[in-house]
């Protein structure tokens, strides 16, 4: 197999072909109480089902096999030359039973209490290839079929107040769960031989909802603090394959704790029916309490903590909106313009020295954005037809990073759209 070549002599750096095929199902069984008195409860059943399969097959000459028996041809080329070659699947069966108990404690006092048990179990499957450097050949590398399950029990406790009819303080405590499982595009059977553990999130919440001044203006403060445990972080690596060809891998594993609290206030003003006002801001303080990795140098292990950044944590934002809403003919016209702003952001969670062109931070930046809708019904059983003109990002002319990682040997990365202008239809009943 030779390299792969572009036009006019270019070369690809980095070229892959996956050909990928999701199916999912689910089915929720939930019973409600409707009782006179101040007790009431919901319970219920979940189950889940789900499969995905990777094909990295590259052209098509090879029926796709369930062993390592027969050559592929390679989907995956690092500087034109040829890489390797896997084929995966995963089933998933995830079953849950749950319930949760409200009591009126009082015409004012209010507490729920819930619980979930969830039992995931995982059956993952691998062919991999590896192509030799020096014969240009694909030989099988390693076949994997195993299955995992994990389960956990979760819990929600909440705690409302009514002080009136306009408003109300709560507090609340959840758990939440993240099963474990196995890396979709593991390069080594070590790895698939060493499952990734699930990890657990304790979250904290106080708040109250206010509608003040003759229902005219909402404000919903909030503060919360969240913890998690046995975090699963991403991690890449560059080595030599057994082919002799360099190559990297990203593996899973559970190596951090971390914590993050902030504060949220929401509003919306309606000076009149037809006229509304939206503002929100944050703040977000995030941080690793541990984050368990190794030294590529000394390969001894070392707690990064004071240099990882949790990805997608930005420190500030704020967004603000107006509606005008007028009557025209059988329906609406309601123009609308939305601005937010977001702080810049890590979307690597390691950095064990700062990249000096910052690839890795997503810069903080503003977008504007105008809709112009009229909705129109068009059954009397609630039928609307709606017809929406906008323009996203309008002022957006420069190309944005919106996330970049390095994958040992290069960096790859996302933008964000540039300005976004169209016409929407839109039919709901």
């Amino acid at each position: 197999m030779g390299a792969r070549p572009l036009a006019d002599g270019i070369w690809d750096l980095f070229w892959a072909e996956r050909d990928q095929d999701y199916y999912q199902f689910s089915q929720e069984l939930r019973f409600t109480s409707d009782f006179a008195g101040p007790v009431n409860f919901v319970a219920g059943l979940y189950y889940l089902r789900s499969q995905y399969k990777l094909d990295g097959d590259g052209p098509k000459s090879v029926p796709p096999s369930t062993t390592s028996q027969g050559s592929p041809s390679p989907s995956i080329f690092l500087a034109g030359t040829p890489a390797g070659v896997f084929r995966s699947k995963q089933d998933v069966d995830a079953y849950a039973g749950f319930g949760e108990l409200y009591w009126d404690v009082t015409d004012k006092w209010r507490l729920t209490g819930g619980a979930r048990w969830s039992y995931e179990t995982k059956n993952f499957f691998m062919d991999r290839w590896f192509v030799d450097a020096g014969t240009g050949a694909t030989l099988p590398q390693f076949t994997f079929d195993d299955e995992d399950n994990w389960d956990e029990i979760t819990w929600r406790f909440i705690a409302d107040y009514t002080f009136n009819e306009n408003m109300m303080a709560y507090g609340s405590y959840s758990k939440g769960f993240r099963s474990g499982g196995f890396d979709g595009r593991a390069t080594t059977l070590v790895q698939l031989q060493n499952p990734f553990e699930p990890e657990t999130v304790d979250s904290y919440e106080i708040g109250m909802r206010m509608d003040l001044f003759n229902n005219t203006l909402r404000l919903n403060p909030t503060v919360f603090y969240t913890k998690y445990d046995d975090k699963q972080e991403e991690r890449l690596f560059s080595f030599i394959g057994p082919g002799g060809v360099p190559e990297t891998v990203t593996v899973t594993v559970n190596a951090a704790e971390a914590n993050l609290w902030g504060v949220e206030l929401e509003s919306i003003y309606a000076p009149t029916d037809n006229l509304s006002f939206r503002a929100a801001a944050g703040y977000l303080h995030a941080e690793y309490d541990t984050f368990d990795s190794f030294n590529p140098i000394t390969f001894e292990p070392e707690d990064i903590s004071d240099t990882a950044e949790l990805r997608r944590a930005p420190e500030w934002t704020y967004s603000i909106g107006g509606e005008y809403r007028l009557p025209v003919g059988p329906g609406e016209l309601i123009g609308t313009v939305h601005h937010s702003y977001t702080d810049e952001f890590y979307s690597s969670p390691v950095r064990r020295q700062k990249d000096p062109l910052e690839r890795d931070v997503a810069p903080d930046h503003h977008r504007t954005d105008f809709f112009l809708s009229y909705d129109m019904p068009i059954r009397n059983d609630g039928t609307m037809l709606s017809a929406t003109a906008f323009v996203k990002n309008a002022f957006g002319d420069d190309v944005r990073r919106v996330g970049a990682v390095s994958a040992g040997l290069f960096w790859f990365g996302q933008r964000a759209a540039e300005r976004e202008w169209g016409l929407e239809f839109t039919l709901s009943y």
